[in-house]
C-alpha cells in the first residue's frame, strides 16, 4: 500500500555503486543525504558495491529511494528496475526513460537550464512530490524548485 507523502520519513540515498562515476556520485550522495537530514528526513545512505546492498533494500524496506548513483547502473534503467521490483517508491526517471536517455550523451547539457533553485529545496521537493501518471512513484522535482535557502 503506498504511503502518504506526509508519511514518508525514512529515505534511503542510495550512492557509490560500481561505475567510473563512483567518487562523483559518493560526494553528491552525502550532499544529498546531508540535504535530506536537514529537512527532517532520517536518512540511510547504501552504496550497490557494498555486499549486503540487497539485503539492507529488502529487509528494512524505506519509505523512499533518493537515486544519487551516476553513470552505469544507477541511470541506465538498471537501478531503477530493482526498485521497482522490490516496489520501493524512488526519485529519478523510470526505468525506461533512463534507459533511453543513457544512450544520449547530449542530454546532461541539454537539461542544464533546469536544474535551478536551491539545493536543499530541490532534494526535498524530489523526495515530496509525486508523478501523477505513475502511482506509487516520486517526482525528480528539479524543473519545479524554484525557492531559494
Amino acid at each position: 500500500m503506498k504511503k502518504p507523502l506526509s508519511e514518508i520519513k525514512n529515505v534511503v540515498v542510495l550512492s557509490g555503486g560500481l561505475s567510473s562515476e563512483r567518487e562523483v556520485s559518493l560526494m553528491s550522495g552525502a550532499g544529498c543525504a546531508e540535504a535530506l537530514t536537514r529537512a527532517g528526513f532520517q536518512v540511510t545512505v547504501l552504496d550497490p558495491a557494498d555486499q549486503g546492498f540487497m539485503r539492507d533494500l529488502s529487509d528494512n524496506p524505506p519509505d523512499a529511494v533518493f537515486n544519487a548513483l551516476h553513470g552505469k547502473y544507477g541511470e541506465d534503467g538498471c537501478v531503477q528496475g530493482l526498485l521497482e521490483i522490490l516496489a520501493v517508491p524512488y526519485t529519478h526517471s523510470g526505468v525506461k526513460a533512463s534507459a533511453d536517455i543513457s544512450a544520449m550523451p547530449a542530454t546532461s547539457s541539454a537539461s542544464a537550464p533546469y536544474c535551478t533553485g536551491s539545493a536543499d529545496s530541490a532534494i526535498a521537493a524530489s523526495v515530496r512530490q509525486t508523478t501523477p501518471m505513475m502511482p506509487g512513484r516520486i517526482a525528480p522535482g528539479w524543473a519545479n524548485s524554484t525557492s531559494s535557502a
